[in-house]
């Protein structure tokens, strides 16, 4: 659940004693379940499978005396069973709660304000990119140093910024088929020890250099070019890649078999001979190959 909910969920819980649970669950012909008959703190789960499992006893004694299979007696034992079964639930939820309260106290959960148990579980989100640099990572093309933007220029930590810049790691971009099936990720289609060079419409010449360059030094090395038509492997259907490619669409985007942007090339460079060239060069500096 989102942060605002989860404080206003724990500010009914402050008080520790606090027990919902019905002294019967049916009279005659009315019967409750779920949360109508037992409700307590998120602690320990249990609230869901609680739920169902009510349903589940009463459902069958329902069915059975309605066909006359038994006694309208049975249906009285829902209430006899279930009742000791939720009383239970609520009293452990409610003593995992004082457990915790230690805990909470000290993450600042169990301030009277609703805006201070927002402002304390805000400083506990974390996201954390990451960057890789050194000789495995091909930057001489980027004409300058890696500059975050927006928040993650503020605070690293607390903010992640998606990026194709070479060091980061592949951003997930759902793709699918000219004619629409079932959409995939670039996260899945890179990987599987492969290196997987991105490209798009009008850079053909990358994905014909990319099989060169695989057969000259026996690397496993799998293109996909990404845009729309029919000549494309992958349709940008939601328009999540050109957001966020980085690159001109006729560009590349080298991706190591981790994951993670070995280089980039803004546009395409002549013919297939230069792109086969340029991209040698990269492959060679990446693995180390001299």
């Amino acid at each position: 659940m989102a942060g605002e909910e989860y404080a206003r969920v724990y500010s009914w819980g402050n008080d520790p004693e606090r027990k919902i649970v019905a002294e019967r669950y049916s009279d005659g012909n009315l019967f409750c379940l779920g949360n109508t008959v037992h409700c307590h703190p998120p602690l320990n789960g249990l609230g869901s499978n609680t739920c169902i499992q009510d349903a589940f006893n009463l459902a069958w004694k329902i069915a059975n005396v309605h066909r006359g299979f038994a006694g309208a007696e049975l249906l009285s034992t829902y209430s006899t069973e279930r009742q000791p079964v939720g009383a239970g639930i609520v009293a452990r939820a409610n003593q995992a709660f004082r457990d915790h309260q230690p805990i909470w106290a000290a993450l600042g959960m169990l301030e009277t304000s609703l805006d201070e148990r927002e402002r304390a579980l805000r400083e506990l989100r974390t996201e954390m990119g990451q960057r890789y640099t050194g000789v495995g990572i091909f930057t001489a093309d980027e004409g300058g140093a890696f500059v975050p933007a927006g928040k993650v220029a503020e605070e690293a930590v607390l903010y992640h910024e998606a990026s194709t810049y070479p060091g980061c790691r592949l951003p997930h971009v759902r793709l699918n088929r000219s004619i629409p099936g079932e959409p995939v990720s670039t996260i899945d289609l890179a990987g599987h020890r492969e290196f997987t060079p991105f490209t798009g419409v009008g850079g053909d010449a990358w994905r014909e250099a990319a099989e060169i360059v695989a057969e000259k030094l026996r690397i496993p090395m799998l293109a996909h070019s990404i845009g729309f038509g029919v000549h494309q492997d992958w349709a940008d259907l939601y328009f999540d890649r050109a957001r966020m490619r980085g690159v001109q669409e006729s560009g590349a985007v080298l991706v190591r078999p981790d994951r993670f942007v070995a280089w980039g090339a803004d546009g395409v460079l002549g013919g297939v001979e230069e792109c086969e060239g340029r991209l040698t060069g990269v492959m060679k500096s990446v693995l180390c190959l001299h």
